[in-house]
């Protein structure tokens, strides 16, 4: 029995010392899963932020804020979880301790009451955007009674209840409060201007937004947590500090924001921001004069571009009008007005015993060509008519007098005979056939001739006499 006993006992130091060792002096396994152990921070941020935090078309979470949190966890070697929400929500999440922090958050008194900054990752401006043909509203002043979208939640939301009878249009992202604006459910919207600008150029509609010159004033912007939260404020503001030191924080920015929004100016144009303005001053007073010539130069170069095209516009109706009224528009040839003050003008230049001609001929049975294939035919042949008794009379004048009707000023002749002979070459030239797409036509032509003086003194009189 007490062998049993003794036996028992030894069994059990022998199972005791065993888990002590074994707690003592983990197996290499366990020792290197516990090495790999990190702490996990839970992170939230705005999911339609850009470029500071978005998701984009494939559902991937994307933007500034996202690779400032990614570099800060391969820096301090932590984890961070990022959960992508609504503005509103994520800060919910924070206050009712659910999340760590929010990756980033502007910083205003009212909050720095309540939560815990670290240091800032960029400076924020916020600005007035309204329509490109919107000219009623110039500053912030114009706004009262106007309809206004912003981001519930936003650090302008308090403004804007100050604007007098402001009609609020809160959307939960500042994307869709440029939305609306653009869809004419807004006259303004208030937010981000480097949000709002990136955005604009995403969608394609910077050329119909304009900026108002109206700065809200420039804010710090950063990761916050709550007061309690020590640990992560102290990690998070660690890795800030460490990623700026090692130049990472620069190749970020340099990604989101470019050149221009360089973050390694931002302290600096801090303490050179009275340098700057007095440099700026000296140098809008030196160039004044200069760039005030220049713009009167660029302005009556303008005016005397804008003076000879309108010039070349005037010219170029004077001409439209001149042909409309004298010349026919489906030969190209002159019309019956033209001829008329043609041949008044010869007859007023002739000297004494000197005698013209007018021609009045018109086709045989033209009509025949219309009806049996078509008007558009029918226009080729007169075209082509004109152009064979152009190379017949030489320097003659001759014009389209109607429908099938032509009518030639035949000047320097010297006789009755010779105006016949050509009148009768005219007639013989018509024995060859007029080609027309796949049409061989013949046609006959009639005649009439006016002698002047004798059928006429005027050029009313010839043409009536030639005609008849």
């Amino acid at each position: 029995m007490k062998k049993g006993i003794i036996w028992l006992l030894g069994i059990i130091l022998i199972i005791a010392l065993f888990m002590v060792y074994t707690n003592k002096y983990p197996k290499p396994m366990e020792k290197n899963h516990k090495a790999r152990d990190k702490l996990t921070l839970r992170i939230a941020g705005d999911n339609n932020f850009p470029p500071y935090e978005f998701v984009d078309e494939k559902g991937e979470y994307k933007g500034f804020n996202i690779d400032i949190m990614r570099a800060i966890e391969e820096t301090v070697h932590i984890e961070i979880e990022l959960i992508p929400m609504r503005w509103t929500d994520a800060v919910s999440a924070l206050e009712r301790g659910q999340i760590d922090a929010i990756q980033g958050m502007a910083k205003i008194p009212s909050r720095e009451e309540k939560y815990k900054f670290t240091q800032s990752t960029s400076i924020n401006s916020s600005a007035i955007f309204v329509k490109k043909e919107t000219d009623y509203i110039r500053n912030i002043n114009d706004l009262k009674g106007a309809r206004i979208a912003y981001q519930m939640g936003d650090i302008n939301e308090v403004k804007i209840l100050e604007i007098p009878y402001a009609i609020m249009i809160p959307r939960h992202n500042q994307v869709e409060g440029l939305e609306a604006l653009l869809n004419n459910e807004a006259d303004a919207f208030i937010g981000n201007k480097a949000v709002a600008i990136y955005r604009l150029n995403k969608m394609k509609a910077a050329n119909k937004v304009k900026v108002l010159e109206e700065p809200f004033g420039e804010i710090s912007y950063g990761p916050v947590t709550m007061p309690e939260n020590l640990e992560v404020y102290n990690i998070l503001d660690e890795g800030l500090r460490k990623i700026k030191d090692s130049g990472d924080y620069d190749k970020i920015y340099k990604k989101w924001f470019g050149d221009q929004l360089s973050p390694g100016r931002f302290n600096l144009r801090y303490y050179l921001k009275e340098i700057i303005i007095i440099s700026l001053v000296i140098i809008i007073i030196l160039l004044g004069f200069f760039l005030w010539n220049k713009k009167l130069q660029i302005e009556v170069a303008k005016r005397t571009k804008e003076l000879k095209i309108a010039n070349e516009n005037l010219k170029s109706q004077q001409e439209r009008i001149y042909n409309l009224a004298y010349y026919d528009t489906a030969t190209g040839l002159p019309n019956r007005l033209y001829f008329t003050e043609k041949l008044e003008n010869t007859i007023e230049s002739l000297n004494e015993n000197e005698i013209l001609a007018v021609f009045y001929l018109d086709l045989d049975k033209f009509k025949h060509i219309n009806a049996t294939l078509g008007h558009k035919i029918g226009d080729k042949v007169l075209k082509l008519v004109g152009e064979r008794l152009r190379t017949t009379i030489a320097n003659n004048t001759l014009a389209r007098a109607s429908g099938d009707a032509y009518i030639i000023l035949i000047k320097d002749v010297e006789n009755e005979d010779e105006a016949l002979q050509l009148a009768k070459k005219i007639v013989d030239d018509f024995k060859q056939p007029i080609l027309v797409e796949d049409y061989k036509l013949y046609l006959t032509v009639s005649i009439g001739v006016a002698i002047y003086p004798e059928a006429g003194i005027d050029s009313i009189s010839l043409i009536k006499n030639a005609e008849v």
